[in-house]
This record gives C-alpha cells, sequence and structure tokens, in this order.
C-alpha cells in the first residue's frame, strides 16, 4: 500500500525469527499475566459464536488457549511472517 507520495506504508520484513518465541525464554511473569487479561476480555465480551481476528501471532498461545476454552470462538490470526504460520 502507498501513501499519497506514493511511498510504501508497511514495510514487509520479519521482526524477530520464530525461535524467539521459544516458551521458556519468551513468556515471562508479565507476559503471562498479559495473556490472561486478553484471554480473560475476549471470553468476557463473546457470548455465543463469535469470530475473532488476531493480529500479530507471536507464539499463538492466547488464541489457542482461547479457543480451548470456549470452542465456539473461531479465531482467524493473521501475520505477514508466513513462519510463523498465522492460520
Amino acid at each position: 500500500m502507498l501513501n499519497n507520495e506514493g511511498e510504501e506504508l508497511f514495510v514487509n520484513h520479519i521482526q524477530v525469527t520464530k525461535d524467539h518465541y521459544n516458551f521458556l525464554d519468551y513468556v515471562n511473569e508479565g507476559r503471562w499475566s498479559s495473556y490472561f487479561e486478553q484471554i480473560k476480555e475476549c471470553l468476557r465480551v463473546v457470548e455465543g459464536e463469535c469470530d475473532v481476528l488476531y493480529v500479530g501471532i507471536g507464539d499463538c498461545l492466547v488464541p489457542r488457549l482461547i479457543t480451548m476454552i470456549n470452542p465456539n470462538i473461531n479465531i482467524e490470526t493473521v501475520d505477514y511472517d508466513e513462519a510463523l504460520n498465522p492460520v
């Protein structure tokens, strides 16, 4: 996508490698707390079947836990890094 001057708005480059998301190195107490809040808020606002778009897949733990807790939530993940296997 280009701006009015014809310059690219988005730079498509990989920010980190997949190895960056190694659980023991990546998930600390603060991140785990953030995961909990994301999951709690998603479950709080959803009634019945729902579609959710999760942008920036990271380690994919949050979307996986949400769908384990509530299978009626359909999550589509997006990330321009194909190595992270967004679905």
